[in-house]
């Protein structure tokens, strides 16, 4: 996973990469460097796309990190 989470693409990639058990992990992480909430922002934003794709991604990737 890359360290530095910067476009949507690599933020749903990221997240749909994860195993189960390392979902707490991720968001413990990104909560203690302070990028959580632009992960989260970002994802949200896609939510709102016209893309149906990319909405549902966003909205996997939200789930998935327990935000939906």
């Amino acid at each position: 996973m890359p360290h530095e989470l910067q476009d949507s693409v690599t933020i749903v990639t990221a997240i749909e990469a994860l195993e189960v058990d390392d979902v707490a992990a991720f968001v413990t992480r990104h909560i203690r460097e302070r990028r959580l909430t632009r992960i989260v922002r970002t994802l949200n934003r896609d939510t709102l796309s016209s893309d149906v794709a990319r909405r549902q991604r966003a909205e996997n990737a939200l789930h998935r990190i327990g935000f939906i």
